[in-house]
C-alpha cells in the first residue's frame, strides 16, 4: 500500500526569481512593521472603545428589572418594602463609586471612554433618583411639617383652666 499524500520536504531554494534591490533576506521589512504595528495599535484601540460602549450601555439592562422591583415594592411601608429597595439603591451606588475601576482595562492612549463613562453614570444616577423618588412615596424621607413636629420648642401656657365645680363655695 502506498500512501496517497505525500509531502517532501527537501533542503534547499526553490524561487525562480531574485531578491528585489535592497532587500535583506531574513531581515523585515522596517516600513511594512512599522505600518502595521501602528495599524495594530489603532485596532486595539478600537476594539478597545467597542467594549467600553457595550460596559456604559450595559446598565440600561438593568433598568427594567428594577423598576418592576420598584413597582413590585408597592406604596405601604414595612420590613419587606425596605428590604427590596435595597437593591437596586446598592446596585446603583456601587455602579457610581465603581467607575474608573470598571474601565481601566479599557483606557489607554488611543481609546475614547470618556462617553461611554458618561453613559454608564447617567444610567446608574437615573436609578438612583427612581430609588430616591420610591423612597419619598413610602414616606421614609421627612418631607412633610409633621415629620418635624417633634423638633418644635414646647411653648408653656400662660393661663391654666381646670374644669369643674368652684371649691370652697358655699351657697
Amino acid at each position: 500500500m502506498s500512501r496517497r499524500w505525500q509531502v517532501v520536504l527537501e533542503a534547499g531554494n526553490d524561487r525562480d526569481y531574485d531578491d528585489p534591490v535592497g532587500m535583506v533576506p531574513g531581515r523585515p521589512n522596517l516600513d511594512e512593521s512599522a505600518h502595521t504595528s501602528n495599524q495594530h495599535r489603532m485596532q486595539v484601540a478600537e476594539l478597545k472603545t467597542k467594549k467600553a460602549w457595550e460596559l456604559g450601555k450595559s446598565p440600561l439592562q438593568g433598568i427594567l428589572p428594577n423598576l418592576l422591583m420598584l413597582w413590585m415594592v408597592g406604596s405601604t411601608l414595612n420590613v419587606m418594602s425596605v428590604m427590596m429597595m435595597y437593591v437596586p439603591l446598592s446596585s446603583a451606588l456601587k455602579g457610581i463609586f465603581s467607575l474608573n475601576t470598571v474601565f481601566k482595562p479599557y483606557s489607554g492612549p488611543n481609546t475614547k471612554i470618556v462617553l461611554p463613562k458618561l453613559m454608564f453614570i447617567t444610567v446608574h444616577f437615573a436609578t438612583l433618583l427612581l430609588c430616591i423618588w420610591k423612597i419619598n412615596t413610602l414616606g421614609l424621607f421627612p418631607t412633610t411639617a409633621s415629620d418635624w413636629i417633634a423638633y418644635l420648642p414646647f411653648k408653656e401656657p400662660h393661663d391654666v383652666t381646670f374644669g369643674g365645680s368652684v371649691l370652697g363655695s358655699s351657697l
